[in-house]
Formats: structure tokens, sequence, C-alpha cells
């Protein structure tokens, strides 16, 4: 199975962008899913990497974000690990 991932938090904010960064998972896993939302547009992305640089926002509003360790079969994901900030 998949294992959740520990320590999602977010690195820096600008106006326009998010840094997230969050701990490699034990287990096998492919890919990470990366969500965000500002509460009516939802946006998604998958990374390699253990963070990300979401760009594009609007200041000053609130983004919800979460991630997920996916598996090789593109299916299996991980529970979500879920962050909320402002751009500045």
């Amino acid at each position: 199975g998949v294992t959740s991932f520990r320590d999602l938090i977010v690195m820096e904010q600008t106006t326009t962008s998010i840094y997230l960064n969050w701990t490699k998972p034990n287990g096998n896993y492919s890919f990470y899913r990366v969500r965000w939302t500002d509460g009516s547009i939802y946006f998604n992305t998958t990374v390699n990497e253990t963070g990300t640089n979401v760009t594009d926002l609007t200041p000053g509003v609130k983004y919800t974000f979460t991630v997920q360790s996916v598996a090789g079969d593109n299916k299996t994901e991980s529970k979500k690990r879920e962050i909320s900030s402002y751009t500045t």
C-alpha cells in the first residue's frame, strides 16, 4: 500500500505564489498529486519532487492545498494532507 507522508508546510508566500514542501513518504509511490482551491475553482497538478511552487495565484486570497502520493498504477492514493495559506 501507499503510506501517508508528513510535514506538509508552506515554505514561502508571495502575492501570486505559494511554495509547498513535504516529507517523502515510506513505501511505494510514483508521484505526488497536488490540488488547490480558492473555494470556487479547483486546480491540480502532478509533481515528482517533494515540493512545488504554485503560481498564478490571486493576491490576498486564502488557498487550500492537498497533497497525496500516488502509486505506479496511477490509481492507488495515500490519504490527503491538507494545508491552507494566504497569498500576501
